[in-house]
């Protein structure tokens, strides 16, 4: 059981219910209110109706309470002591969740931004390499071209040994011309080599 030291919340209550209970009975005089109506239309025994009203109901019953001042039009709140207390809560609740949600907005728009910026960055970047590849796979085919060409030549070259490069013994001009042959068309194959590993169109594995 609950001391006098530590009472319970209807023993709290209960002074509210007596300071409040003037309005009910000033309320029921104005509006011409009679024992007998208020008990037909909430419902509430007769007797209990003017125990009520006499201040003989010690813990009245809450729906008993609620029922008549909804009969009479006058607010519980000053009754229950939750008129400013509670909705000064409630609202400060709401205002920190709306803070909340327009942070959580502010920081959706900032991400969304950034992810749009990331996208057109990597769009950016993606038509360079394929214009870079683009450029490669033409300087790739181009030099093997060349490197074609001067084979065709270097093989007549031999063919006619009295005039050339390429007669009786191969000269230094000879030497680096082969030299550079090998090296265009290493080269050449490793531009298209790369141009086709990058567009990924090696086949599969």
């Amino acid at each position: 059981m609950k001391s006098a030291i530590n009472p319970t919340i209807l023993d709290q209550l209960r002074p509210n219910i007596d300071r409040f209970l003037p309005s009910l009975i000033l309320a029921k005089k104005i509006q011409g209110k009679t024992y007998q109506s208020i008990s037909d239309d909430t419902g509430i025994p007769l007797d209990t109706i003017k125990r009520f009203f006499a201040g003989d109901s010690k813990k009245p019953d809450f729906f008993n309470v609620v029922s008549i001042c909804k009969h009479l039009d006058v607010s519980v709140d000053g009754i229950f002591d939750i008129s400013e207390s509670g909705s000064g809560a409630d609202q400060e609740r709401i205002r920190n969740l709306e803070t909340e949600i327009a942070d959580l907005k502010k920081d959706l728009a900032h991400a969304e931004k950034m992810e749009s910026y990331k996208e057109k960055q990597i769009d950016k970047l993606e038509a360079r390499i394929e214009a870079n590849s683009k450029r490669m796979l033409t300087l790739g085919s181009f030099v093997m071209l060349m490197v074609f060409a001067l084979v065709a030549y270097l093989v007549k070259d031999i063919k006619t040994p009295d005039v050339g490069y390429f007669q009786d013994t191969i000269s230094l001009i000879g030497i680096v011309i082969i030299i550079l042959v090998v090296a265009a068309i290493s080269f050449a194959g490793y531009m298209i080599i790369k141009y086709i590993k990058r567009n990924g169109v090696n086949g599969p594995n």
